[in-house]
């Protein structure tokens, strides 16, 4: 909703709160709030802060096990490397992501790691590897109808294309 100062006040309660709590109970709940606040720094343009608080988030969902926060943090640390210019790092993170997901059923998260892997091998001109995983995320799309992305996928298609055929002269 844009309304980030209220996002910073809600993060920082839920700090303060959490810091009454002790035991391993606040492991996941604090490892959320970290990843929360590299949202919050990611979207407000501190891509570097944000990475580095997604770090901290990794850490903390290594600590607790939860695989699944760990991708997301991954996915997220992945595009802020992107806006950073440095796309082989994140075609790093995300080719370690989508080998961890190959197993796993379709979910919005995969589908979020199959498009932003797409992306990121396009953008270090990888453009032919790059089409079997915006195809295959387009078709989890359509299969999970996620309306909101699907418009999204075909644009990426689109820019893949382009992208080739500007290769191809």
């Amino acid at each position: 909703l844009g309304e980030w100062q209220k996002a910073q006040t809600n993060l920082n309660l839920s700090w303060q709160i959490l810091q009454s709590e002790t035991g391993t109970k606040k492991l996941p709940i604090l490892a959320q709030i970290i990843n929360n606040k590299g949202n919050l720094e990611f979207v407000l343009g501190q891509s570097e802060t944000a990475l580095n608080t997604w770090l901290q988030a990794e850490k903390l969902y290594s600590e607790n096990n939860n695989e699944l926060g760990i991708i997301g943090v991954k996915i997220n640390q992945a595009q802020a490397l992107q806006r950073l210019g440095l796309n082989l790092q994140s075609v790093k993170i995300l080719t370690e992501v989508e080998q961890k997901l190959q197993t796993k059923p379709d979910s919005k998260l995969k589908l979020i790691a199959l498009k932003n892997y797409s992306d990121s091998l396009r953008l270090i001109g990888k453009i032919e590897e790059s089409k079997p995983f915006l195809e295959q995320s387009l078709t989890m799309a359509q299969k999970l109808e996620d309306q909101e992305n699907i418009s999204q996928y075909y644009l990426s298609l689109g820019n893949l294309y382009y992208s080739n055929q500007r290769e191809d002269k």
